[in-house]
């Protein structure tokens, strides 16, 4: 992590239930948001609550819709999430199984405070990527976006950018018995 004063890193911690009832997948969960390092004063972690529902909508195509929701906190504003996102999982190439996919979502703090960087109160934000899984290993290559720009002018406005600029990511993850 790189400005704001929650540098150098940021430790966040999921704890979730996955109930299947029929042909819909729901995902229930927490996530603690930690900055063990932050040199901002005072508290500067928080929690939100998740709530999700996906299917498959025809052979190999998944739609998912998730709300996120962040109750009023010392140190952060009452916020919510709603994402919308499809997946499209082609038949394996050799050893690799690809997935195209994409996300889209708006966030709004609710309490109009302006918490978000270049003090907005909400924004809308994106991705769209390839997966590849291979037995338990997924690997991940995403292009991620904002509405949120510089635009918005300010003294705030250069220093927002490194936040706010659209990013390449690569992610690997393993998947545990």
């Amino acid at each position: 992590i790189n400005g704001a004063g929650y540098e150098p890193w940021e430790l966040d911690l999921y704890v979730g239930y996955k109930p299947v009832v029929g042909q819909f997948t729901f995902d229930f969960g927490a996530v603690g948001y930690l900055y063990p390092d932050a040199d901002v004063g005072g508290d500067t972690n928080y929690f939100e609550l998740k709530a999700g529902v996906s299917t498959e909508i025809v052979k190999g195509l998944t739609g998912g819709v998730t709300l996120w929701f962040t109750p009023d906190q010392s140190n952060y504003s009452e916020t919510y999430s709603v994402e919308g996102s499809l997946a499209y999982t082609f038949p394996a190439i050799g050893i690799f199984t690809p997935t195209v996919s994409g996300l889209v979502g708006y966030t709004e703090d609710t309490d109009n405070t302006d918490i978000f960087v270049l003090g907005v109160d909400s924004y809308t934000y994106w991705n769209a990527g390839i997966a590849f899984a291979v037995e338990k290993f997924v690997f991940d290559f995403r292009y991620w976006d904002t509405d949120v720009s510089s635009s918005y002018g300010g003294a705030a406005a250069a220093a927002a950018d490194d936040i706010t600029d659209s990013r390449f990511v690569f992610s690997a993850k393993v998947t545990l018995p």
